[in-house]
This record gives structure tokens, C-alpha cells and sequence, in this order.
């Protein structure tokens, strides 16, 4: 739940969200996260690199409306400079994927194991009516990309599943880009 409010509050207007910490223990309880067959190291990778100008544009942002928050957060605002924004998140040393498995697959309401070009990945809205998408794509057993992106205008339930098509389309190209 604190995932949604990060990403649909921010502390002032024009203030990114955080993405929330992450931890690498498997759940004996619920489903696991599968194993990433062939890892890719992000140690050196800068989020903002992850993505050019055409793959931002796919979700409808402009590359060049962003804010680099260190070298694991970027965030995105929309081109119409409305409301609404995206975060990607390089987790270098805790897998997000581990993670959403273990608090995410039996309590989201949209949880959707996902396949990035051979590499495992979900696609998870906490509540369908938040409007609120997030992929996750697994790059090796401990590291991983997040991409969060909250309602650019309203909170419409059937705008959920165009969100999340988009985002599915940058978690590709994310994968792409880090030459698979």
C-alpha cells in the first residue's frame, strides 16, 4: 500500500515519488520469482539511460522533461506538463522482482507474471481504481528495473489496462536497450 501512496502524493507540487526499498528474501508461503536465466550486471547502468526520447515517448512522456534522482531514479513528467508522472528505478542490489512476488502476488489486484525478451518480469496495480501501473522486469537474481507510473489525468479504473499495455511495451524496450 505505501507503494501507491509514494507514487500518487508527493510532498510538494512537482516533487517526484520515491520507489520504495527492497529486499531479496524468498517467502516460503507464496508463489517465487523465477530465476533470471542469463543476468545482466546494472552496476553500470545510470536509470536515465535505460530509456531514449522514442521508448518515453511510447507511454507519452517527453525524455527531456525528467529529473535524475542519482543514478538509480529518474522521473518523468507528461508532455501536456499535466499531472501525473514516471518513475524507473535501477535496484542494483535487491531484486524487485523477489520482492513483488513476496508481498504482491496474492494481495494486488492486478499481478501478471510477465516475459521481457527472455527475462522474468510482473505487471501489478495495487487496486484497479488507483490507477497507478508498475512493471517490474528481473535482471539477475539480486538486481532488477521498476517502472511506476501514476494517472497523468484522474484515476479511471479502465484506463489501468492501457497504462499497464504501455509500460509492458518500455519494460521491453528497457530490455532491448541493455543490449539483449
Amino acid at each position: 500500500m505505501a507503494l501507491v501512496l509514494l507514487a500518487g502524493c508527493a510532498a510538494e507540487e512537482g516533487a517526484p515519488p520515491s520507489a520504495p526499498s527492497m529486499t531479496t528474501t524468498q517467502s516460503s508461503s507464496g508463489p517465487s520469482a523465477p530465476e533470471v536465466a542469463h543476468p545482466i550486471d546494472l552496476s553500470e547502468y545510470d536509470a536515465c539511460d535505460l530509456v531514449g526520447p522514442a521508448d518515453v515517448g511510447i507511454v507519452g512522456y517527453d525524455s527531456d522533461v525528467q529529473m535524475g534522482l542519482g543514478d538509480d531514479e529518474c522521473f518523468y513528467m507528461p508532455n501536456s506538463g499535466g499531472s501525473g508522472g514516471m518513475v524507473l528505478t535501477v535496484y542494483r542490489e535487491a531484486s524487485p522482482l523477489v520482492s513483488a512476488y513476496e508481498r504482491d502476488a496474492e494481495t494486488y489486484e492486478k499481478f501478471e507474471p510477465w516475459d521481457f525478451h527472455g527475462y522474468p518480469g510482473v505487471v501489478e496495480a495495487e487496486t484497479i481504481e488507483s490507477g497507478v501501473c508498475i512493471v517490474i522486469v528481473g535482471t539477475a537474481d539480486d538486481q532488477g528495473v521498476m517502472v511506476l507510473k501514476y494517472p497523468d489525468v484522474g484515476r479511471d479504473p479502465e484506463m489501468i489496462d492501457a497504462a499497464c499495455g504501455l509500460l509492458t511495451l518500455l519494460g521491453e524496450r528497457i530490455v532491448e536497450n541493455l543490449g539483449v
